[in-house]
């Protein structure tokens, strides 16, 4: 995930910013080529490009109110991906390093969220150097409140974007799962091969699995349960029936959004540091979603399933203000955070962290999934449904 305003990249070679942004007070027209008539002068919030108010097709007499996206920007899909791909041990490194570098500097020099100067961007780019040295660094402590006074920062600052990594969406049929599987278990003729301390600490562990292996809360076993409507879907549905896994790093977010189907979510975090998680009624939905148009109406307005790709965050303030009821919970290592059907919800991690997730439904999902079939119909290049 990139936190930047609208910064796209899609591949591990681009630059967050792939210009260099000209000096304030000498942006130079880019319909006219002048740099003249500087008090005429719009800039888009996503480039920095300039642009006489009269030099836009069509004209406007003064600079509208909120956030402007030029035509250039508005024809590019707004959302952020990479292809890098990390052993753990790289990523876990790399979270680490970049964790000390961006807050250990704030912790130097005293520099507290209470001051404007909040962020150096020189700690942010030096982290991959950190990372590369081989020196292992402990995930740092710091204050939620100031992480997330951070995070909010980063995201309201346009002008200054930042990088972080997140290994989301990750199949656990393919990558594994923090829960116990039948199909993973050891043989016994595997475990008798082992030195003897090392068996018995491994058959040990398979005694502690073996008491999760049909737990219902082990979340390979949830959508099977005979209460869950999705287990008489038939077949694997990747993401929703099958879990996956997310290893995630400082300020590693998720974007708002709602679940497939409009079903509900579970998501356990195994190990490492908290995650921050803003939640928003279903009965809200429509509310939360007026929100967002009038925040960014052009961004909805170029793209009407925006809102359905996890590419855009707006600080809980901004609802609370705009009538919209925003809850906020701190997931601590070891606990579930469960949402309702049709929830809006997004949130970002403190640090270095593995959380497993996957979908479910009861029987009062139904009416809720009925009104997510209705509403992909009505608009179905939005979302297509995952099953029918």
């Amino acid at each position: 995930v990139t936190l930047a305003a609208g910064a796209t990249s899609n591949s591990a070679e681009e630059t967050v910013i792939a210009y260099e942004p000209p000096e304030p007070g000498k942006e130079v027209c880019e319909e006219c080529g002048s740099g003249e008539d500087n008090a005429s002068m719009l800039l888009c919030d996503r480039c920095n490009c300039g642009f006489h108010l009269y030099c836009l097709v069509p004209k406007l007499t003064k600079v509208p109110a909120g956030e402007w996206f030029c035509s250039h920007c508005l024809k590019e899909n707004f959302g952020f991906g990479s292809t890098r791909v990390f052993k753990f041990h790289q990523f876990e490194r790399q979270a680490n390093a970049f964790k000390h570098a961006f807050f250990e500097p704030l912790m130097e020099t005293g520099v507290s969220k209470l001051s404007k100067k909040s962020r150096s961007l020189g700690t942010a780019r030096d982290f991959e150097a950190r990372a590369s040295v081989r020196v292992r660094l402990d995930d740092l402590e710091v204050p939620v409140d100031e992480v997330e006074f951070q995070f909010w920062n980063i995201v309201r600052t346009p002008g200054e974007p930042m990088e972080v990594l997140y290994g989301s969406d990750l199949d656990t049929l393919q990558y594994g799962s923090g829960f116990p599987r039948s199909s993973a278990k050891l043989k016994a003729a595997k475990v008798s091969a082992m030195p003897p301390e090392e068996a018995a600490r491994q058959a040990e562990a398979e005694r502690h699995a073996e008491a999760y292996l049909e737990h219902p809360w082990n979340l390979n076993n949830l959508c099977r349960l005979e209460q869950c409507v999705l287990a008489h879907c038939g077949g694997n549905i990747s993401g929703m029936m099958v879990p996956w896994l997310y290893v995630g790093m400082l300020f590693a977010s998720f974007c708002w959004h709602v679940e497939d189907h409009y079903a509900h979510s579970i998501n356990y975090m195994h190990w490492g540091a908290p995650k921050t998680w803003y939640g928003v009624p279903g009965a809200e939905a429509e509310l939360f979603e007026e929100a967002m148009r009038a925040a960014v109406p052009e961004l909805l307005d170029e793209d009407a399933g925006l809102l359905y790709k996890m590419v855009t965050m707006l600080p809980p303030e901004e609802l609370l203000a705009a009538g919209v009821s925003t809850c906020r919970l701190i997931q601590q290592p070891g606990s579930f955070v469960i949402t309702w059907p049709r929830a809006y919800h997004a949130g970002f991690s403190h640090g270095l962290n593995c959380a497993e997730s996957s979908n479910f439904a009861t029987a009062d999902w139904l009416p809720w999934g009925r009104m997510a079939v209705e509403a992909s119909r009505e608009a179905p290049a939005t979302r297509r449904p995952c099953f029918t």
